[in-house]
């Protein structure tokens, strides 16, 4: 977990100062955003127009007219061939961006602080820069869970990528939570019997005498030879298993859910 914070703060820091410095601006028009519209000699059909939401502006003369993805030189060709159609002969059309809706993404799941990051469209965020802002990720972050979600379509960003992964508007970040640990019981001839995590760096190659160590290891007239362990199988069925845990030639792996018994010396 260490290596993810250190990267995260890497980039965060990294990015910062290329925040800072200007980018060419966004010239393209966004739901939110307020338009000027400039009809040369028509003051009567110009004017200011919010794009709604539905990406297109309201005009008096000519309906609705789109705006999706296009830019401001894009509209104003637009415009002017629809009043070429039989409203003027040769009109003049400029259109400026006088107000622009700031970019937003929202960042859920295992982060410190989740919620949305709002930034101006004249700027650039890339994924990694986006995950400092909003405190890096937790300790029970999975990094191999990190999803984006575009309009609907996932992707699922590597590690790697998250300084190569640039957000757009809309973009939502999740990050998923590692799974949850499991646990073994150990009973018997231990110095402290009870049920025990398994710790994460673990998993999957927890030896049966590293169990035993977890529970204060065995107590003076603990027979390790004669260790009993019951397993359950993925139908529910349970089996028991005598293990030598003394014997460290002979690996046994401790899985989660197993009980353990130690059993005593017969003197």
């Amino acid at each position: 977990m260490v290596k993810i914070l250190n990267y995260i703060t890497l980039f965060f820091v990294v990015t910062c100062v290329s925040l800072a410095q200007e980018v060419k601006t966004n010239d393209t028009i966004s739901a939110g955003d307020t338009v000027l519209l400039t009809i040369n000699g028509e003051p009567q059909i110009s004017g200011q127009f919010l794009v709604s939401n539905d990406n297109d502006i309201a005009h008096a003369l000519l309906g609705k007219i789109k705006t999706a993805d296009k830019s401001s030189n894009d509209l104003a060709q637009d415009v002017t061939k629809l009043l070429q159609d039989g409203y003027i002969l040769k009109p003049s059309v400029s259109v400026s961006i006088i107000d622009q809706k700031p970019y937003q993404v929202r960042i859920i799941g295992e982060v410190t602080k989740p919620g949305e990051i709002v930034y101006p469209r004249n700027k650039t965020m890339d994924l990694g820069s986006a995950i400092g802002l909003v405190g890096n990720m937790t300790e029970e972050a999975d990094e191999k869970a990190i999803t984006l979600d575009r309009n609907g379509s996932l992707t699922k960003i590597s590690l790697s990528g998250l300084g190569a992964t640039m957000l757009k508007d809309g973009d939502i970040v999740r990050i998923g939570k590692l799974p949850d640990l499991g646990t073994f019981s150990i009973s018997g001839e231990v110095v402290k019997a009870g049920t025990y995590v398994i710790p994460r760096e673990k998993e999957g190659k927890l030896t049966i005498f590293a169990a035993i160590s977890i529970a204060g290891g065995p107590t003076k007239v603990a027979k390790l030879s004669k260790t009993i362990v019951t397993r359950n199988s993925a139908t529910g069925k349970s089996s028991s298993t005598t293990v030598n845990a003394s014997d460290r030639s002979k690996v046994f792996y401790v899985r989660p859910g197993d009980e353990i018994e130690v059993k005593a010396r017969i003197f």
